[in-house]
Protein backbone atom coordinates (compact mmCIF):
# COMPACT_ATOMS: atom_id res chain seq x y z
CA UNK A 1 0.00 0.00 0.00
CA UNK A 2 2.56 2.22 1.07
CA UNK A 3 4.40 1.54 -2.39
CA UNK A 4 1.08 2.36 -4.49
CA UNK A 5 1.22 5.48 -2.61
CA UNK A 6 4.79 6.66 -3.34
CA UNK A 7 4.14 5.74 -7.12
CA UNK A 8 1.24 8.04 -7.27
CA UNK A 9 2.93 10.76 -5.82
CA UNK A 10 5.92 10.11 -7.91
CA UNK A 11 4.28 9.40 -11.26
CA UNK A 12 3.83 13.53 -12.01
CA UNK A 13 0.09 13.03 -13.24
CA UNK A 14 -1.33 16.43 -12.12
CA UNK A 15 1.50 18.11 -11.73
CA UNK A 16 0.74 21.11 -14.38
CA UNK A 17 -2.28 21.52 -12.32
CA UNK A 18 -0.03 21.68 -9.42
CA UNK A 19 2.21 23.75 -10.69
CA UNK A 20 -0.23 26.41 -12.26
CA UNK A 21 -2.15 26.30 -8.75
CA UNK A 22 0.69 27.61 -6.90
CA UNK A 23 1.26 30.50 -9.65
CA UNK A 24 -2.03 31.81 -9.08
CA UNK A 25 -1.86 31.31 -5.66
CA UNK A 26 1.56 33.75 -5.42
CA UNK A 27 -0.10 36.17 -7.55
CA UNK A 28 -3.14 36.25 -5.77
CA UNK A 29 -0.86 36.82 -2.39
CA UNK A 30 0.97 39.62 -4.22
CA UNK A 31 -2.00 41.27 -5.48
CA UNK A 32 -3.99 41.31 -2.19
CA UNK A 33 -0.64 42.60 -0.55
CA UNK A 34 -0.22 45.49 -2.94
CA UNK A 35 -4.05 46.14 -2.92
CA UNK A 36 -3.91 46.75 1.10
CA UNK A 37 -0.52 48.49 0.80
CA UNK A 38 -2.70 51.20 -1.71
CA UNK A 39 -6.16 51.22 0.07
CA UNK A 40 -3.28 52.43 3.55
CA UNK A 41 -1.50 55.30 1.93
CA UNK A 42 -4.88 56.40 0.56
CA UNK A 43 -6.44 56.25 4.12
CA UNK A 44 -3.51 58.05 5.60
CA UNK A 45 -3.43 60.40 2.82
CA UNK A 46 -7.13 61.24 3.73
CA UNK A 47 -6.36 62.03 7.38
CA UNK A 48 -3.65 63.95 6.35
CA UNK A 49 -5.62 66.29 4.24
CA UNK A 50 -8.26 66.47 6.81
CA UNK A 51 -5.83 67.44 9.52
CA UNK A 52 -4.80 70.27 6.82
CA UNK A 53 -8.42 71.63 6.50
CA UNK A 54 -8.61 71.99 10.00
CA UNK A 55 -5.69 73.97 10.35
CA UNK A 56 -6.53 76.60 7.42
CA UNK A 57 -10.45 76.47 8.70
CA UNK A 58 -9.30 77.39 12.13
CA UNK A 59 -6.68 80.03 11.10
CA UNK A 60 -9.80 81.79 9.21
CA UNK A 61 -12.25 81.95 11.58
CA UNK A 62 -9.76 84.42 13.38
CA UNK A 63 -8.50 86.26 10.50
CA UNK A 64 -11.02 89.45 10.91
CA UNK A 65 -9.76 90.15 14.49
CA UNK A 66 -5.86 88.78 13.55
CA UNK A 67 -6.40 91.64 10.77
CA UNK A 68 -7.84 94.71 12.82
CA UNK A 69 -5.27 93.89 15.54
CA UNK A 70 -2.72 94.03 12.87
CA UNK A 71 -4.23 97.32 11.58
CA UNK A 72 -4.14 98.51 14.92
CA UNK A 73 -0.86 98.08 16.07
CA UNK A 74 0.47 99.75 12.44
CA UNK A 75 -1.56 102.87 12.65
CA UNK A 76 -0.22 103.24 16.62
CA UNK A 77 2.93 102.51 15.23
CA UNK A 78 2.61 105.23 12.92
CA UNK A 79 1.25 108.39 14.98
Amino acid sequence: MLRRILKKISSENGSATLFVTVVMLFFVVVLTTWLFRIRSEAIEQDKQIEIIQQEYNSNTQNIDDIYKETVDKLDNDNT
